[in-house]
């Protein structure tokens, strides 16, 4: 099943934290002796869960509300603190949904070559709210072109689409921190110039960009984490965390805690993507004070803006209670979080956008980022789409009809089921079959091409 924790409040900001926009704490907590960070509880997912697999997350979900009741905000408590209330936008209905322009690619946000963009925009009156995806890769590979197909698809509800690429590990610390940081300073200086609305950006991305676009929401004037002297980077005002880490120095026991076999990625190693993201030569237990700058959890405090944080529970890259860590410290500091666990999902986006999650994405960028509401969809029945009804299986009729071998064959491999359900979210978008395909057997993609390329000129994908 999967599960969802939101949690929302709005605390009163007195005494020894003074939020007067831009400042933080004096003092910061310190990681322990067994690395674990202080800010963050140790909490555990909830059930254990299997080692990363292919099998397709469960179709059933449920919600479980996990905060206590909001309580009344202080009225002298900073405006910030609170950047979305839940009934933000109510009353004004969402505008679209837009035709999306040819995208503009390989644009510059700074002068190295890996500080670079792809710029998506809709067919809208500007000024435009922004949704920023950094891509992922251990902080040592990828660039923009590895952009899910549904943040591209963004554009239909109106949001310009900014997928940037970064400087790697392989640039001393904090390189590929500063870098995301740059990009949204070029938003603020920039970004008007080309309809952009600096005022309204949202910022996601996956494990190492995860842990980029957390950093970015919760660090944002910490000027250490700048390779040179900067202007405090802007806030932003929304965070999509997929899997990213949030403790570096407690990822090896979170991956034992999540049931991950013995041969799983040793974090704390030498060489390790972590030991290298920090410049650390030897253990990333024996560089503390730079594991605990790159942690997000080390910085959360109450003006920080709200994070829809979503994690697969069979993932061994980036340990499932990576992402309880991260939702645990926000709620604990008075920010909204919604932390959504999806079964049997490893540490693939597609895997972990099964089922309900781009949904709870969309409604956070219409409360938070758009400032409006929408009619309630139709509850899901859990399936796939049936366009013709009465099918003797998990796949529309029209499938077995025209293509029953190819049919029976998908319907036997949880796999391409999974896929089936991603390709029919995403068709026509670019990069929607690039994008599904990510982290799948081979084979499963064969089985899965095989049936499509009957069943479409059938016309059972409509």
């Amino acid at each position: 099943m999967h599960r969802t924790l939101v949690a929302l409040a709005v605390l009163a900001l007195t005494g020894g934290c003074d939020d007067g926009g831009d400042a933080r704490p004096d003092a910061a907590p310190s990681p322990t002796a067994d690395g674990a960070i202080d800010a963050a509880p140790d909490a555990a997912p909830g059930a254990d869960a299997a080692p990363e697999a292919d099998a397709a997350p469960g179709a059933d979900a449920a919600d479980l509300d996990a905060g206590p009741d909001t309580p009344d905000a202080d009225p002298d408590a900073d405006p910030d603190a609170d950047p979305g209330a839940p009934d933000a936008g109510e009353g004004r209905a969402c505008p679209g949904p837009f035709d999306a322009l040819l995208p503009e690619r390989g644009l510059s946000y700074g002068p190295a070559p890996r500080q670079v963009f792809d710029l998506y925009l809709p067919d809208a009156p500007g000024p435009l709210p922004v949704f920023v995806w950094i891509h992922g890769g251990g902080w040592q590979g990828g660039d923009q072109s590895r952009v899910p197909p549904q943040a591209v698809a963004l554009t239909d509800r109106g949001l310009a689409v900014m997928s940037i690429t970064y400087r790697l590990s392989d640039h001393p610390f904090p390189t590929p921190i500063s870098d995301v940081r740059s990009a949204i300073r070029w938003i603020h200086t920039e970004g008007p110039a080309r309809g952009l609305d600096p005022a309204r950006i949202a910022v996601g991305g996956s494990s190492a960009g995860g842990h980029l676009a957390a950093m970015l929401g919760v660090a944002a004037e910490v000027d250490a984490l700048d390779v040179e002297p900067a202007d405090p980077a802007p806030r932003v005002h929304l965070v999509i965390d997929f899997f990213g880490p949030s403790n570096l120095l407690a990822m090896d026991g979170d991956a034992e805690d999540n049931g991950c076999p013995a041969g799983a990625l040793c974090h704390d190693c030498a060489g390790s993507p972590e030991a290298r993201l920090i410049d650390c030569e030897a253990e990333l237990s024996t560089c503390p004070e730079p594991a605990f700058l790159a942690s997000p959890v080390s910085h959360v405090d109450p003006g920080d803006p709200p994070f829809v944080v979503l994690h697969g529970d069979a993932d061994c890259t980036v340990p499932t209670p990576q992402g309880q860590r991260m939702h645990d410290a926000l709620v604990g500091a008075g920010v909204e979080s919604t932390l959504h666990i999806v079964a049997g999902a490893g540490h693939n986006v597609q895997q972990v956008s099964a089922g309900e999650s781009w949904g709870l994405i969309h409604d956070a960028l219409d409360r938070h980022i758009l400032d409006c509401a929408r009619d309630p969809a139709p509850a899901p029945d859990g399936g796939l789409p049936d366009p013709d009804g009465g099918a003797p299986g998990p796949l529309p009729q029209c499938l077995y009809d025209s293509c029953p071998d190819e049919a029976a064959a998908c319907a036997a491999d949880p796999g391409c089921l999974e896929f089936e359900e991603c390709a029919r979210g995403c068709l026509g978008m670019n990069g929607c079959i690039a994008g599904c395909s990510e982290g799948v057997p081979r084979e499963t993609v064969d089985r899965h091409r095989a049936m499509f390329m009957c069943g479409r000129p059938a016309g059972c994908y409509r």
